[in-house]
């Protein structure tokens, strides 16, 4: 495969996600997080009815980096003991916006005490659960904190014999001098929060993660050896087939997340799949408007793999291919503009079975496909021929439009292979055929 990124940044010693305990008195010791705690299946899912459940919903990525990222979750981790008077310290990287929640008292949090740290329009908040304004609040500029990097955040909390709560943070080693919205500043001491907590303030020992949106993240990873080169950042840009619709568990089964595993902690691949979307502008629904376009610009990833089109052949909404064309144009130079080094798959749309959602078999081959190979050979870019690919597998369809998990499996294996430059194993190919 073509690779002329050649260069990737040196992670510091503190690329380090570690968990410790201790009295606030003294600087904390820090250990590293067990296996455990990045073991996706150890994050209780909260569901929408506001119970707890380990089945149901999705589950953050696993990534064989050893780290955990959290995309459209909202999930709790139950720690060994409560923070009432401790230290916890981590390495975290992060889109725009995010939350923390910690020392809530349940999984679900259905008592409302806890304390949220959470990140929005670049600035760090703090507030309790039970209140809609800040307790103290700081910029990301002023406390030193950086979107999409990697940061370090240390929070102490010490509660004192009348449920006065300090709270202390330090971002990337510097203590973070806290701000508080106008007649809250009794709560603030040396620029540390310190909440006088009621006496039904029941605190325990779960965290929360709450992230939502394509173009938001949060990852936790534990420490890394020293010098460590960082992995290889793969963003998948597409549609439904993207996303995983149709498979046993989409944050586990899609391709993308499946090609995480092939990858084996050589690489971060990131799934901006966004169901139903067009590459036209003009269509009924275009990928341009979702922030999974915007997470993907973010992202800013060494190799994109673009496999976008199948929407834009329905037949109420057929397009020309000098349409389809032009607005492959737009994304591409777009990506170029955003890294002039990125690596440019452009997968061609998967063979359809089936006319579901008014998709055209005939539409994707005489006017999607033509396009999708005239931009390969006017801006060089990589291909996967994923319709070729396709022929022959419906038996791994799940409605004719969408794989199976299995069928997943199928486009993870030569999305690997295509971005690799190895030769897919026949006999392993001839396994998922019709």
């Amino acid at each position: 495969m073509k690779r002329f990124i050649t260069l990737f940044l040196a992670l510091a010693l503190s690329l380090s996600c570690i968990f410790a305990f201790g009295a606030c008195a003294k600087e904390p010791e820090y250990d590293d997080l067990s296996s455990e705690f990045y073991n996706a299946s150890n994050w209780i899912f909260m569901t929408n009815n506001g119970g707890a459940s380990q089945d149901g919903g999705g589950l953050p990525y696993t990534l064989d980096d050893g780290s955990i990222k959290f995309h459209n979750a909202n999930q709790a981790y139950l720690l060994d003991e409560d923070l009432s008077n401790g230290s916890v310290s981590f390495m975290i990287k992060t889109s725009k916006d995010w939350q923390m929640w910690f020392r809530a008292s349940t999984a679900d949090n259905t008592k409302t005490n806890c304390y949220k740290l959470f990140f929005k329009d670049e600035v760090l908040h703090i507030r309790t659960s039970e209140s809609q304004n800040d307790l103290a609040f700081v910029s990301a500029e002023d406390c030193g904190y950086l979107t999409n990097e990697w940061n370090k955040l240390e929070l102490s909390f010490s509660t004192d014999e009348n449920k006065n709560c300090t709270i202390k943070i330090t971002v990337n080693g510097t203590k973070a001098t806290f701000t508080a919205p106008e007649g809250q500043q009794n709560y603030l001491e040396s620029g540390d929060l310190v909440y006088p907590e009621s006496e039904d303030f029941t605190l325990g020992n779960y965290v929360i993660v709450k992230v939502w949106y394509g173009d938001c993240y949060l990852q936790l990873k534990p420490l890394a050896n020293e010098g460590e080169d960082e992995v290889l950042k793969i963003a998948c840009i597409g549609d439904s087939i993207t996303y995983g619709a149709n498979a046993d568990n989409s944050y586990t089964d899609s391709y993308p997340a499946q090609l995480q595993k092939l990858y084996n902690g050589a690489a971060n691949v990131m799934n901006f799949g966004n169901s139903g979307k067009t590459i036209r502008n003009s269509a009924d629904d275009p990928y341009s408007k979702t922030t999974e376009y915007n997470g993907a610009m973010l992202f800013n990833a060494d190799i994109v793999v673009l496999m976008l089109g199948t929407n834009d052949s329905k037949t109420y909404q057929v397009p020309t291919t000098q349409e389809m064309y032009d607005a492959y144009r737009v994304l591409i130079e777009k990506l170029y503009e955003n890294n002039p080094y990125v690596v440019i798959y452009m997968a061609t749309c998967p063979y359809a079975y089936s006319t579901s959602y008014q998709i055209s078999n005939k539409n994707i081959e005489d006017i999607v496909i033509p396009a999708q190979l005239q931009i390969i050979e006017d801006y060089e870019l990589e291909c996967i021929d994923m319709h070729e690919f396709t022929k022959n597998l419906s038996n791994c369809y799940a409605d004719g439009i969408h794989p199976t998990s299995r069928g997943y499996t199928y486009l993870s294996y030569m999305m690997y292979c295509s971005l690799e430059g190895i030769t897919p194993d026949e006999d392993y190919v001839n396994t998922f055929k019709d």
